[in-house]
């Protein structure tokens, strides 16, 4: 017996404790109040009542009231959290914050759906995870409401204060959002597929309307949202999403648009199908995030639609860019912003060409399959403060001035070499006629002698910065030893093989490329008289190595590279020798052609910003003009020949220095470095000194020294030194 009464008493005192799950809680009766002060697990029946009744749940300060869904009956409607036996009957008040897990009502027409259900009171949340119906929903004061059930709900809303309401992922909400707390009050917050069919604001404007989704955190998840009806408010946030409003849109007086760049294609705006009007005093405010790249010119439609357009202001966040208010042509409510020129990270007019290097290089960098490493790379050069800094930045990724000017270096090498060969002819024609006194015949005929010779040279050059084109420095050393002999009595001809080193340094960046070029050539001399005409054909092949030191906050890296190029050379010139007391004047015109050819190459050492840079042929046409004078004085038996020469050089074809690349990343796109187009005219002017024999006779020596200024407009200088031995071997 007193086991039986302790089991009875252990069950009345479990069901005591326990709230059951097979009975909804009720919460009934006309003109009634219902106050719900704890959780509710099994849901809450507004029924029994001819009258209205208020269903109020928590108390003022007090804690969350959550409300579960029902264990309902077989063959009522499943999901339901509250529910109501006559529609238009019966309301809610939520005076704490809440999470309501299931429906509240049900759908319209079919019914039955609430009166009033008035939440997010007192800076309270009210999260609605299941559908709502009601005829009216108010977010109260300064409270939350969200609609968060991914699904369909039925009744006008109203912001009465400064409330938000919040749509999320592909929840509709059917009816009309009022503001009755008055203009420039009250927030809608949007998610990714969510729609709000009805007007906006259409007794007062809106304070905000927010976009959730793509942000400057998430610049590539853009999202869009739409609203069906008419829309008034004085901000929209949009991220980098985009509204939809199907009617017309007005933006308030001094109304602010927020959006973010998180490229192109990708940015919050605004599509109108209906009538607009944009309010005096707009500000388009723009964000630009770190992983963020545009290019000059960049389109971006912020507003699209009909009607009247009063041109606003855009705040760029971004330090790095400016931005435009591009006029629709036909005066429509359009705001499309555009990137300009004087304070964007990439600019482009054709006379700055270290910003051209820029601006190719971002747009490959734009338009290359990202990678991790390409990512860091991007976000270290976001992450710079100044539109300098971006520059260098962007510039370091392409092959600069030392990898540009080897083509030219290689050519002006072939210049000097020239020189040495000329020189050499230029022997026996010429110092019979500055002493008239020597025997012309020593040096015709039998008594000319085949034999070898050596001569060296250096070359030093200057190119400064042009502009911002940023300059280098070259060094040629060179020597030849050749063999020559008499052809006739009035020609001579030989074979020389050359040696030069060379090297290259950029004036800016950390970067330089050196090349070893071996040289062949064949020269030959004709004489008639006092004219001359001499010729010479070359082969030069060359082999370079390359240094790119990339270095800015966050990166630091240095990109190696080994390839070869050849250069063809043909070259001739003609002169005529003039005796006037003692000194002979020597006037001549010449013309050489060099092609040169670079093999492409692949950088090692740099991760994925190495480049894989194009083979590259460049056509050098140069005609010169020049003159001679000079006087032979005898001492102690040899001879003394002092000289003062000029000469005009002129770039008959001058090729552009640049070269076609890519980064090291499957599918990148190329770009083409711009680099220097030097001035067409090089301008020369030098002196000499020769100490000699006649170079004919079998004792026959000759030692040179000479030292020559070139220059040319574009900030080009070199220093040219030269020392030639000629001895029978």
């Amino acid at each position: 017996m007193k086991r039986i009464v302790f089991i009875l008493f252990l069950v009345v005192a479990m069901a005591a404790w326990s709230t059951p799950g097979f009975a909804r809680q009720p919460a009934d009766g006309p003109g009634n109040t219902a106050l719900l002060q704890e959780g509710v697990t099994n849901g809450v029946d507004m029924t029994n009542g001819a009258g209205t009744g208020t269903l109020t749940v928590g108390v003022v300060g007090g804690p969350d009231m959550n409300i579960f869904e029902a264990n309902n009956p077989v063959g009522t409607v499943p999901g339901l959290a509250v529910s109501t036996d006559a529609s238009s009957m019966h309301n809610i008040l939520f005076n704490s914050g809440s999470t309501v897990y299931g429906d509240i009502g049900i759908t319209n027409p079919g019914g039955p759906f609430f009166l009033d259900i008035h939440a997010g009171k007192d800076t309270t949340t009210v999260n609605f995870l299941g559908s709502v119906f009601a005829t009216k929903i108010y977010a109260d004061q300064t409270g939350i409401v969200n609609f968060k059930n991914g699904g369909t709900n039925y009744g006008a809303t109203y912001l009465s204060g400064g409330g938000t309401i919040y749509l999320g992922p592909n929840t509709k909400v059917i009816g009309r959002l009022w503001n009755p707390g008055g203009a420039n009050s009250g927030t809608l917050s949007l998610s990714g597929g969510s729609t709000l069919d009805g007007a906006v604001g259409a007794e007062f404007p809106l304070a905000n309307i927010n976009m959730i989704g793509g942000s400057s955190a998430q610049p590539v998840s853009g999202v869009s949202a739409t609203i069906t009806g008419e829309v008034k408010a004085y901000k929209f946030s949009l991220g980098t999403n985009t509204l939809n409003i199907s009617g017309a849109l007005a933006i308030g007086p001094n109304g602010t648009i927020e959006t973010t760049l998180g490229s192109a294609t990708i940015y919050g705006n605004i599509v109108v199908t209906g009538a607009s009007t944009l309010g005096t005093g707009l500000t388009v405010r723009v964000t630009v995030p770190t992983t963020t790249l545009l290019l000059v010119g960049d389109h971006f439609h912020i507003v699209t639609g009909a009607g009247s357009n009063n041109l606003a202001t855009v705040d760029p966040t971004n330090s790095l860019y400016t931005f435009s208010i591009w006029p629709d042509p036909a005066g429509a409510a359009t705001i499309e912003i555009l990137t300009i020129p004087a304070q964007a990270p990439i600019v482009n007019p054709p006379a700055d060409p270290i910003t051209q290097v820029a601006g190719v290089v971002a747009d490959a960098l734009l338009n290359t399959p990202t990678t991790p490493d390409l990512e860091a790379v991007i976000a270290a050069i976001n992450a710079l403060t100044t539109p300098e800094a971006v520059v260098d930045a962007e510039a370091q990724l392409a092959p600069l001035a030392a990898s540009l000017a080897a083509p030219l270096v290689t050519f002006q090498g072939n210049r000097q070499f020239q020189n040495l060969w000329l020189t050499r002819l230029d022997m026996c024609s010429q110092f019979s006629w500055l002493q008239p006194g020597e025997d012309d015949s020593s040096c015709q005929g039998k008594n000319q002698r085949s034999g070898w010779w050596q001569k060296a040279f250096g070359y030093f050059g200057i190119q400064k910065d042009h502009g911002i084109y940023k300059g280098y420095k070259s060094k040629i050393l060179g020597t030849m030893i050749a063999y020559d002999a008499p052809l006739g009595s009035d020609t001579r001809g030989g074979l020389g093989f050359g040696y030069a080193r060379n090297l290259i340094d950029g004036n800016k960046y950390d970067i330089n490329t050196d090349f070893n070029t071996y040289k062949a050539m064949a020269y030959i001399g004709h004489e008639l008289g006092n004219w001359f005409v001499n010729g010479a054909a070359s082969f030069g092949w060359n082999q370079y190595s390359g240094r790119r030191h990339i270095v800015f906050p966050g990166i630091d890296r240095t990109a190696h590279a080994e390839y070869d190029g050849q250069d063809y050379t043909a070259f001739a010139s003609t002169g005529y020798h003039f005796s006037a007391q003692k000194f002979m004047i020597t006037p001549l015109v010449s013309l050489q052609y060099s092609r040169v050819n670079i093999s492409g190459y692949t950088e090692k050492g740099a991760g994925d910003i190495n480049l894989r840079v194009r083979h590259q042929s460049y056509n050098f046409y140069e005609a010169g003009l020049g003159t001679k004078v000079e006087r032979a004085f005898k001492y102690r038996g040899g001879t003394f020949v002092p000289d003062m020469h000029f000469k005009w050089l002129h770039d008959i074809s001058n090729p552009g220095l640049k070269r076609a690349a890519e980064f090291n990343v499957p599918n990148s796109k190329e770009f083409i470095t711009p680099g220097l187009t030097t001035e067409d005219n090089t301008y020369s002017v030098g002196i000499g000194l020769t100490l000699l024999s006649c170079a004919c006779r079998a004792t026959e020596w000759q030692v040179e020294a000479g030292y020559d200024y070139d220059w040319r407009e574009d900030n080009y200088s070199a220093n040219l030194a030269t020392i030639r031995l000629t001895k029978r071997f």
